[in-house]
């Protein structure tokens, strides 16, 4: 699967499309490392910096493999309730 242009998609980010590339991306990994999702063990992580209250991340481990999640929450104050989305800003490679 070719990586997604994902600083086009945050340019019309209302449209649905960014959406779903992170989704059929989420699904990719999901699928790569089905075992560490099904069996691994969870772990808690600690979030610092000044929006820690507007993050929750978790590893799940399994042997040698292990995948981090990390995932926005009450991110209503950051698009004014809601109503804006994010400003495109250039995304590092390891998205890709």
């Amino acid at each position: 699967m070719e990586a997604p242009d994902w600083e086009k998609l945050v340019q019309n980010w209302s449209n649905g499309h960014l959406k779903l590339a992170w989704t059929r991306r989420l699904l990719k990994l999901r699928t790569e490392f089905a075992d560490v999702f099904a069996h691994g063990d969870y772990e808690p992580l600690q979030v610092t910096g000044p929006h820690r209250d507007h993050v929750i991340a978790f590893a799940r481990r399994r042997g040698p493999d292990a995948v981090i999640t990390a995932v926005a929450k009450s991110f209503a104050p950051f698009s004014q309730g809601g109503r804006v989305g994010p400003a495109p800003k250039p995304l590092t490679q390891h998205l890709m």
